[in-house]
């Protein structure tokens, strides 16, 4: 088979896995991502750790994750402030809604939300996307925008543009942080921050179809 068939094959594969498996799923799906996305998770996984030329050092990988911590945390409060100023400006109703008045849910959602959505999330986007189809965009740059932009469309279940903007902005910077750290726990770490805030400051119920249900 010459590199050329081989190239093809592995673009097709990339855009049934990140792109027409997402749109399948917001159009012929009610249920929650949950399942969906911890099989998915489990699967990239499992095919990484027998991939000999994966380092499975990198799923954990804690000198690149405490080297990286204070950048990730600056940026973070940058963020963050900008964020809850918006929040403040545009849906004041919304800003702390959970954490005040349903503070068990919230507290919930701050242990659940990374370890079964975020973990598996940066497995798929970054891990397993930056090894395997490598051979495709050879420059860390152009793996970057691939991540950033199958990471984004991944959020079209949620059916808001909200989430796909803030995603799209967001897997720019956990794409970037793997890239930097090679660490999968650096990226998680950053990305639960994130999510947990975007629970946190009322913006949770762009990435979660359910999510105003829970409140009442």
């Amino acid at each position: 088979m010459s590199g050329a068939v081989k190239k093809g094959m592995l673009w097709a594969e990339f855009v049934l896995l990140f792109f027409l498996a997402p749109y399948y799923y917001a159009f012929h799906h009610e249920s929650s991502p949950l399942l969906f996305l911890f099989l998915l998770g489990l699967s990239g996984f499992l095919i990484l750790y027998k991939n000999n030329s994966f380092r499975n050092h990198f799923f954990l990988n804690k000198q690149g994750w405490t080297k990286d911590i204070p950048r990730v945390l600056w940026v973070f409060i940058l963020i963050a402030t900008v964020l809850i100023g918006l929040t403040y400006l545009f849906s004041p109703d919304f800003l702390f809604y959970c954490p005040i008045n349903h503070f068990s849910l919230w507290l919930s959602l701050m242990v659940i939300y990374p370890l079964l959505s975020v973990y598996p999330q940066e497995l798929i986007y970054r891990a397993f996307l930056f090894h395997r189809y490598r051979p495709l965009l050879q420059k860390e740059r152009s793996l970057i925008h691939l991540s950033a932009i199958a990471f984004s469309f991944g959020h079209i279940i949620y059916f808001h543009p909200i989430s796909i903007i803030l995603t799209f902005f967001g897997g720019y910077l956990f794409a970037w942080t793997y890239a930097k750290t090679q660490s999968l726990l650096a990226v998680s770490f950053e990305h639960a921050l994130y999510g947990c805030l975007l629970y946190t400051i009322g913006l949770g119920r762009f990435f979660y179809t359910g999510f105003d249900k829970l409140l009442h």
